[in-house]
């Protein structure tokens, strides 16, 4: 059963993130694991099952069948929590090695897209660091103390 859940996560994946980039032409591929955990589940998935999700698209097996080059993981450091997101890569293709007809646009990011990627990889940082102080509360007491060697 286990395997199945598997290929259900990487089948979802494919399908509502790696095709749809492709068919735009982008080079990278986000996955949050929260966003396809919440499509996973109406699927008969367990919602809790989130280790899971993780290693599915972790598999080399999933980064090869769909031609990706490389993987980079945001998160905290057990990589296994519905705030981790993957980022895979595809090739790099070298315009001169493809014939001029068949060379892809430029893909120019707008403002919009630009401020959300990064504010999105912003607050991926920030809930880490937070959550390293032991939460929100925790974080503004040490940085108002007054004791030098605790801030």
């Amino acid at each position: 059963m286990r395997g199945d859940q598997s290929q259900l996560v990487r089948d979802i994946a494919v399908e509502h993130f790696v095709r749809p980039a492709k068919a735009q032409g982008l080079k990278e591929v986000i996955i949050p694991v929260r966003k396809l955990r919440d499509l996973l589940v109406p699927n008969g998935f367990p919602a809790k099952n989130i280790p899971q999700i993780c290693s599915a698209l972790e598999a080399n097996a999933f980064r090869h069948a769909n031609g990706f080059e490389s993987v980079s993981v945001e998160g905290p450091a057990s990589k296994r929590s519905t705030t981790v997101v993957f980022h895979f890569f595809f090739p790099r293709i070298e315009k001169d090695a493809m014939p001029s007809d068949e060379k892809p646009e430029e893909q120019i990011e707008d403002s919009a897209a630009w401020a959300k990627r990064l504010t999105g990889k912003l607050r991926g940082l920030l809930k880490e660091e937070l959550a390293a102080y032991g939460g929100g509360e925790a974080f503004i007491k040490w940085m108002r103390s007054e004791d030098e060697d605790a801030a």
